[in-house]
């Protein structure tokens, strides 16, 4: 099964914030009468959009810095017990 019935109809009405930090467009779920707004942060990840098919590609997966989770103060007892 595939088409507009499924996962909608592609995206019109493509534009840019005046910033170029998010992409407007508007877009018509399947099963909906009218197409609503939508916007698309980029949150510093880049995409592609071909102008033909309208999908929006995800290029890169760029995620804030993960932090060392700290040891509790039971933890810490625990391993030193351990390793006197």
């Amino acid at each position: 099964m595939r088409g507009p019935k499924l996962v909608g109809y592609p995206p019109t009405g493509l534009r840019w914030s005046g910033d170029s930090s998010r992409l407007y467009f508007e877009w018509r779920k399947p099963g909906e009468d009218e197409a609503s707004t939508w916007v698309v942060a980029r949150d510093n990840n880049l995409f592609i959009l071909p102008l033909d098919s309208g999908e929006i590609a995800q290029l890169t997966d760029v995620q804030p810095r993960k932090r060392d989770p700290r040891d509790t103060d039971s933890q810490k007892f625990i391993k030193q017990s351990r390793n006197p």
